[in-house]
């Protein structure tokens, strides 16, 4: 039983988690000064409660009903508890009247018990009340959740009144100092027991003994080997501890064993009625609710439309009886790394497959992965935006994955960018956080006094480039791949948008200004120097890049490349066909562009896709273009109108569907590795080609690509996500291919 301080001011709080139960003797020792209330397992339909919370009556122990303990069993009468057991094994005497709760003049003289009894039933005549008195040792036998008062005589102040689970905290009094040496002695442990007591030192002695009780001391106790001296007691004072025994017992115990009725709904409007009690968390009462519903994982919403967090008890997540609540059920989110899969489920938590190296565990950062809005991925690390704005990440932790060094800055996150080994956050106030390899931009000191008002971010594999709210732009990271941008700094003026070729050994960045103009920086020989075609560079509207050259789409509808022409940066050989062109594909060496009449004209490396002429005629009615582009060859797959497909490029790299040219139609979107394709067809099913080894062949788990939404890719792995929200995944094992070990997370 958890504690929580009792009623008032200047109440604190300690607790230790150790369980192990209390011998007789030491609940004796504990109860000889004070009071024990002890909680029995039943439960009960309170009277001060909502109807139908509590489904039985729970039996309430006292042990000791002297000032505080008196306090304490008619608290707990009054808030509606009818089943209450009495021990006492003392008498009311005259100097119990100025603190005893119910004790009156006639009752001196009369066991405490009694007179207890006798009250509460005047009171409420259907209660239950046991009288005895003994001490009920079984209790703690029986490890039922313990409340006791330490000493109340002798301190005055009802405000430092506070309460501890177990002895290791409480000071200044003199009853736990002795406890604690018992406990020493005889190899025992309070740690479960939660104590009332007064931090304030004391501040009066014990009454000196008279010539009578100096003589015959046995005369005196009202057991053997107890004081005879009389405590001096503040009447207050008692009364706030046994109350703070009620309050703690009654609100962390009974309470607990209370349960609500809420209802919950979908946003269809389909709502269900779901019970759970108190103590149990707020996940509980979401499964039942999911159950209820029949639908898969999603996030719980209280009325305000805020995240109830699943890991909270219901008592403390300001749920109450009646309450309507929200089921949102999201769609699950697949980001990738170079060779992992991070996949932010419908009830905002994460599961992570593939090397870890690359970001397949999460396992370290599970318990803070919750209410998980976006995932962002480098080459290496995963980087998970929360609902309150933090950043959590994992992964390599040299190439993205520690964030411990920035981990204060990072509150209201709006947006993580990536380059191959580093991360940039941009927050709420247009400031901007970095991390990660300094080499690939995850040191932004030199340039963060600029970090501000930034609207977005673009990255080459080692650098970024942010453009400010007044059109300007900031550039940081390795200068060979465009992290410095002084040589046309000037030139970076109203600029609307930027693209990057992105190499694995240099880079470079193009900038659309606002009058249609481009600046270039970065590595030259990958379409960081345009000056050969910069007067061309007029009214452009959209910019593509291979991995180490650009083409630009001016207005009206041509295009003009540049940078390294075996890459797609000379297009003189096919620039007389590129008319009304729409939009541009690129592989790794190559490019394809579809014109307004849905014919497709290509150029580049013809083992990236850069010679279509064998499927020329094919190519008509064309939608959209996607591409592989491994370091060494590539391939692009059209979908046209009537939904079938037309490949080209490299065979080994997806250049040829032949086998399964066949089951193409009704292609509706399609996704590729760096080796291989996969089509999603218009009744769900998935249909692959390319390298086997790499995702090309997915007959071990053809049975199950059904019902298929959406697919995403590593370098050499596929994962499907169906629409029950279940995730399929097929390909290299070592690059997320092999889910196996998380199916079991991953079904909804």
């Amino acid at each position: 039983m958890a504690a929580a301080g009792p009623p008032g001011r200047g109440v604190s709080q300690s607790s230790h988690s150790p369980r192990c139960p209390l011998a007789a003797s030491s609940i004796a020792r504990a109860t000889a000064l004070g009071a024990v209330a002890a909680f029995g397992a039943e439960t009960l339909d309170l009277p001060c409660l909502p109807s139908g919370a509590m489904p039985a009556d729970p039996l309430v122990v006292v042990v000791g009903l002297g000032g505080v303990g008196g306090h304490c069993a008619h608290a707990l009468l009054r808030s509606g508890l009818r089943r209450l057991r009495l021990i006492d094994f003392d008498r009311v005497s005259l100097s119990s009247l100025n603190r005893h709760a119910v004790a009156l003049r006639r009752d001196v003289g009369v066991p405490k018990v009694t007179a207890c009894a006798q009250h509460f039933r005047a009171i409420r005549p259907d209660c239950q009340i046991e009288v005895h008195v003994e001490l009920l040792a079984f209790c703690v036998r029986e490890e039922l959740p313990v409340v006791s008062a330490l000493g109340s005589g002798a301190k005055d102040d009802p405000t430092q009144i506070c309460v501890a689970k177990g002895l290791r905290d409480i000071d200044n009094d003199p009853l736990a100092t002795k406890l604690r040496k018992i406990c020493l002695a005889q190899g025992l442990s309070f740690d479960e027991v939660s104590f009332v007591y007064s931090s304030q030192k004391v501040q009066r002695s014990l009454l000196p003994l008279s010539e009578e009780q100096r003589a015959n001391p046995e005369a005196f106790g009202s057991v053997a080997n107890f004081r005879l001296r009389v405590i001096p007691v503040l009447g207050t004072q008692p009364a706030a501890a046994g109350l703070a025994i009620a309050a703690e017992g009654f609100g962390n115990f009974v309470a607990c064993k209370m349960s609500i009725s809420v209802s919950v709904g979908l946003l269809s409007g389909k709502t269900a009625t779901v019970k759970a009690a108190l103590d149990e968390e707020v996940g509980a009462l979401k499964q039942q609710a999911q159950l209820a519903l029949g639908v898969g994982r999603g996030r719980l919403l209280d009325s305000f439309g805020n995240v109830i967090s699943e890991c909270v008890p219901i008592k403390n997540a300001k749920i109450q009886n009646g309450d309507s609540l929200t089921l949102h059920i999201n769609q699950v989110h697949v980001q990738v790394s170079y060779g992992a899969v991070a996949a932010s489920l419908a009830d905002g938590s994460v599961v992570a497959w593939g090397p870890a190296s690359s970001g397949g565990d999460c396992s370290a950062a599970r318990d803070q992965l919750s209410n998980v809005q976006q995932i962002q991925s480098c080459g290496f690390a995963f980087a998970a935006i929360l609902g309150d704005g933090s950043v959590v990440t994992w992964g390599d932790a040299t190439r993205g994955a520690d964030s411990s060094a920035v981990q204060a800055q990072l509150k209201n996150v709006q947006h993580i960018h990536a380059s191959d080994r580093a991360f940039a956050a941009i927050l709420g106030d247009g400031s901007v956080v970095t991390w990660g390899s300094a080499d690939s931009g995850g040191d932004s000191t030199a340039v963060q006094a600029q970090l501000k008002n930034v609207q977005q971010i673009q990255a080459s594999s080692g650098s970024f480039a942010a453009i400010l709210c007044d059109g300007s732009v900031v550039t940081w990271g390795d200068a060979d791949y465009g992290g410095d941008s002084s040589a046309v700094q000037e030139q970076l003026k109203n600029v609307q948008q930027i693209q990057a070729a992105r190499d694995t050994f240099r880079g470079a960045f193009a900038a659309i200004l606002g009058d249609g103009s481009v600046v270039t920086w970065g590595s030259a020989d990958h379409g960081g120097d345009s000056i050969s075609v910069q007067a061309q560079l007029k009214n452009v509207q959209q910019i593509q890049a291979s991995e180490s050259a650009f083409a630009a789409v001016i207005g009206d509808g041509s295009v003009v490349t540049w940078g390294d022409a075996s890459c797609g940066g000379d297009s003189s050989s096919v620039q007389a066909k590129l008319k009304n062109v729409q939009q541009i594909q690129a592989s790794g060496q190559a490019f394809a562009a579809v014109l307004s009449d849905g014919s497709v004209v290509t150029w580049g490396a013809a083992n990236y896709g850069g010679d279509s002429h064998a499927v020329q005629h094919q190519l008509t009615n064309v939608h959209q273009v996607q591409a592989t582009r491994d370091i060494y060859g590539g391939a692009f797959a059209a979908i046209l109108a009537d939904g079938s497909v037309v490949t080209w490029g490299d065979a080994e790299y997806g250049g040829d569907s032949s086998a399964v040219q066949g089951q193409l139609k009704n292609v509706q979107q399609i996704q590729a590795t760096d080796l291989a394709f996969a089509a999603i067809l218009s009744d769900g099913s998935v249909v692959t080609w390319g390298d086997a080894w790499y995702g090309g062949d997915s007959s071990a788990v053809q049975d199950q690509l059904k019902d298929v939404q959406q697919i995403q890719a590593t370098l050499l792995a596929f994962a499907a996500i169906r629409g029950d929200g279940s995730v399929v995944t097929w390909g290299n094992d070592e690059s997320g291919g092999d889910s196996s070990a998380v199916q079991d997370q991953l079904r909804p």
